[in-house]
C-alpha cells in the first residue's frame, strides 16, 4: 500500500477530487494548509517568499498496483490546471491501525491491520 499526499491550489481541488472519485477512490483526508514556495519568491534566486499562499492537502491510501495509475491521473489533472498547481508525494505504508469498531481496510489489503477499540 502507498500513501499519496497531494498539495494543491484550492482552485484545482474539485477537479482532482472528481478524478479520484471516477477511479473509485472516495475515502480521503482533506486539510487546509499554508504553502511557501522558493520559486514564488521575488528578489534573490532561492529566497523564500515572505507571504504564504492558501493550499489544500489531500491524503489517501491506495494499493501498490493502483499507485502509478492514480499518480498519473492526478498529475494530468494538475498539469491541465497550470504550472505550479501542486505537488505529489508518495510513501510506503507498512501498517494501518484502525481505531474504530470495524477495520475499514481489512478486506482490501494484505497489510497487518490492528483494531484498537
Amino acid at each position: 500500500m502507498k500513501k499519496i499526499e497531494v498539495t494543491l491550489r484550492p482552485s484545482a481541488y474539485v477537479a482532482v477530487r472528481s478524478v479520484l472519485q471516477s477511479l473509485g477512490l472516495h475515502a480521503m483526508a482533506l486539510s487546509r494548509v499554508e504553502a511557501i514556495d522558493r520559486r514564488r519568491a521575488e528578489g534573490e534566486p532561492g529566497e523564500l517568499a515572505s507571504d504564504a499562499r492558501s493550499a489544500v492537502r489531500l491524503e489517501l491510501v491506495v494499493a501498490d498496483d493502483l499507485t502509478p495509475h492514480v499518480r498519473d491521473e492526478i498529475a494530468n489533472c494538475l498539469r491541465a490546471a497550470g504550472r505550479g498547481t501542486g505537488r505529489i508525494l508518495i510513501s510506503r505504508v507498512d501498517e494501518i491501525v484502525e481505531l474504530g469498531a470495524q477495520p475499514a481496510f481489512a478486506s482490501r489489503t494484505e497489510l497487518p491491520v490492528r483494531n484498537r477499540s
